[in-house]
């Protein structure tokens, strides 16, 4: 009798205690595994909006590179969480980057800087998204003509900047990732 008291009382116990941290965490905890649950599905991507630049920079999550300009609008980026690929899509005058971009020759792939791995091997870096997006304009990289922030490719079309900073070519790349 004593053990079947036992285990009825951990039993709701533990139903308490799950009922308690659920409480106490409320959505966000569902909110971020619904998220994990997205990511894992899109090949470790996770795609973020924002109305503008200022927005989008004060987002700690997944936050834009610091040379989007706080003026910039209809923002939306895609993120490889598993590596260092990106995909940005903004509304811009790339003129507003003069500053903290510089001139690239069009046609011309942008050479991150040497960095090694920690076992010193050169760590190279792929030449064209493997990740795609319904609002990403297959092969624009290929028309950027500046370099900002010395990882990302940008190119200007149609009143929109888009920019694509490239994979190391030792990150294994999911299937998903080249679904949408």
């Amino acid at each position: 009798m004593t053990t079947k008291t036992n285990l009825t009382t951990t039993l709701l116990g533990s139903a308490v205690l799950v009922t308690a941290v659920v409480g106490l965490t409320g959505c966000s905890a569902i909110d971020e595994v619904d998220r994990s649950l997205d990511e894992r599905g899109a090949g470790h991507t996770v795609e973020v909006r924002y109305e503008t630049g200022s927005e989008g920079l004060a987002d700690e999550r997944v936050q834009l590179p610091g040379w989007v300009p706080a003026g910039a609008s209809e923002i939306t980026e895609k993120v490889r969480t598993t590596g260092s690929e990106r995909l940005l899509r903004l509304k811009a005058d790339a003129s507003m980057l003069a500053e903290q971009c510089e001139a690239w020759p069009v046609g011309t792939a942008p050479q991150r800087p040497a960095e090694q791995n920690t076992f010193g091997e050169e760590i190279t870096y792929l030449d064209a998204p493997t990740m795609r997006a319904s609002w990403w304009s297959d092969g624009i990289e290929l028309a950027s003509s500046l370099v900002c922030g010395e990882t990302w490719w940008v190119a200007e079309s149609d009143g929109w900047v888009y920019a694509f900073s490239p994979e190391r070519q030792m990150t294994e790349i999911e299937e998903a990732s080249t679904l949408g």
